[in-house]
């Protein structure tokens, strides 16, 4: 317990994975049985979908696998298409890139609280700056 939000750096990677697999859900167009915020039986925010690391990190992969997808559908026109949703009891209906914005601006800001966890217990994150994260990629790449 690293007395975070989600308590931990497990259970933040846990919710980053629930509110992907709910976005992206809602993207799809897919609507959850009663009682539940997400398709697949997602219930709350902090809801543990994998007890341990290695089935976590086979999970995210498959979720990151299906944002790529996604992305790759994607046009300009598209951000302009309206979702519809129901949102705590609420029904929604928004621009696709409200939903797009949040996907991504959600992950960054809990990627950053893993961050400094990992911080505070002794482990050196790395660089997390995108912009020298894209230069080391391009530069392997050439």
């Amino acid at each position: 317990d690293r007395h975070a939000f989600f308590r931990s750096i497990h259970g933040t990677m846990n919710h980053i994975l629930v509110g992907d697999r709910v976005w992206l859900g809602r993207l799809a167009g897919r609507v959850p049985e009663p009682g539940f915020m997400g398709v697949d039986g997602i219930k709350s925010l902090d809801q543990e979908l994998a007890a341990d690391f290695d089935e976590l990190r086979r999970e995210r992969e498959k979720t990151d696998n299906a944002i790529d997808a996604w992305v790759s559908t994607v046009t300009a026109d598209s951000f302009t298409q309206t979702i519809r949703f129901v949102r705590r009891g609420t029904p929604q209906e928004v621009p696709m890139w409200w939903i797009a914005s949040q996907v991504f601006n959600h992950q960054t800001h809990h990627r950053g609280q893993i961050t400094t966890m990992l911080s505070q217990a002794g482990h050196d994150p790395g660089s997390t700056d995108i912009f020298a994260m894209l230069m080391e990629e391009s530069a392997r790449q050439f």
